[in-house]
């Protein structure tokens, strides 16, 4: 593995900001797979770790939505309610690729539940949760973030509570990134299945697909702590695995090594079925230059797939070169953005030639 000077300056960079941080960096290219472990010291000896891996389980999500319309379970133009007996109510709803695309119309997140909040029952993102959580004194802090964790916990009740709630119309509504739609399709994909959801990725990529993902609704020995913005300890959600549905990332836990497998898959690709998820579906995503697939962002011009995932605690990334064949990996245990993406770049250019 390359780890130019620019990519040390990021990662020093990085460290120096939030000084509880290990970063764990994988890359695989033409066959060789490399990992490296980063703490506030420099590079570690290496050593495996779970972290909390957010919304990259949303490319898990579409994987399996590809593996069932291959094998023609599923469409990607059939309503979700054709999947959902509760949703046979004579009402529109949103179409699998609709969903899968982010033009479902849904929010980011579900209403919060909170009681004692004024702004029960309204949609509401992570931006307004995450102010108020920084404005609460420092004493009442853990106790705040763990009140907040369970206010956005779905399960299948609430999710459908949640979606017939809402009038839609059969277009493609504009592009809105939304773990409510994500959890939908998720629900969709359980029945097709007939297992939980959770059991899905658990079970099902461990024994298909030899690729190991956790829920954390136990603790886990090699488990790394979580930290916020301003470096204060938010630990790790225990998650119900009734809650685990959402298909959004909350609860779901991985090492380099397995989200390598992961990516791998993409590449190779040897039924080609997953190629329905690197298609463009639509022409906008969080990301510049690129443009929407089933569940990944997509850059035509150069041929890669991308995706990002953040918890209150975590940061991931998952780059996929499909032409050069090449695949980063990084995991944080920080919730940052600013230096990761800038660094999974920087260390993709720098090793996929050659």
């Amino acid at each position: 593995m390359k780890i130019t000077e620019k990519a040390n300056e990021l990662i020093q960079t990085l460290m120096k900001r939030h000084p509880n941080t290990k970063l764990t960096i994988g890359i695989y290219h033409k066959g060789e797979t490399d990992f490296k472990l980063f703490d506030i010291t420099g590079e570690l000896p290496y050593e495996s770790y779970l972290y909390e891996i957010g919304s990259i389980v949303k490319t898990f999500t579409t994987t399996l939505l590809a593996k069932y319309i291959n094998e023609g379970k599923m469409s990607l133009n059939d309503s979700v309610a054709k999947y959902i007996p509760e949703l046979n109510d004579g009402n529109y709803y949103p179409t699998l690729k609709r969903l899968a695309t982010h033009t479902a119309s849904f929010s980011l997140m579900p209403p919060v539940i909170w009681d004692e909040v004024e702004w029960r029952d309204i949609w509401i993102g992570f931006e307004s949760i995450y102010k108020k959580i920084n404005k609460s004194p420092k004493a009442d802090y853990g106790d705040y973030y763990q009140r907040m964790t369970n206010s956005i916990q779905i399960d299948k009740q609430r999710l459908l509570q949640v979606i017939k709630k809402r009038k839609f119309e059969d277009k493609d509504y504009p592009w809105k990134y939304s773990n409510v739609g994500f959890a939908l399709l998720g629900l969709a994909i359980s029945n097709v299945a007939n297992m939980p959801f959770s059991k899905i990725l658990t079970e099902q990529f461990r024994e298909e697909f030899g690729i190991n993902l956790l829920l954390s609704n136990k603790p886990h020995g090699n488990l790394v702590m979580g930290y916020d913005l301003k470096n204060r300890e938010v630990g790790n959600k225990i998650i119900p695995e009734s809650a685990c549905l959402t298909s959004a990332g909350e609860g779901i836990l991985s090492t380099a090594e397995d989200m390598m497998k992961f990516a791998k898959m993409h590449l190779e690709d040897e039924d080609g079925y997953l190629q329905i998820c690197h298609e463009v579906y639509g022409d906008k995503t969080f990301f510049p230059k690129y443009e929407q697939g089933l569940g990944w962002g997509v850059n035509i011009r150069d041929n890669i797939i991308l995706h990002l995932g953040n918890t209150w605690g975590f940061a991931s990334s998952l780059v996929v070169a499909t032409e050069k064949e090449t695949a980063i990996i990084l995991l944080a245990n920080v919730y940052v953005y600013r230096e990761h993406i800038p660094l999974a770049t920087e260390i993709l250019l720098a090793n996929w030639e050659g």
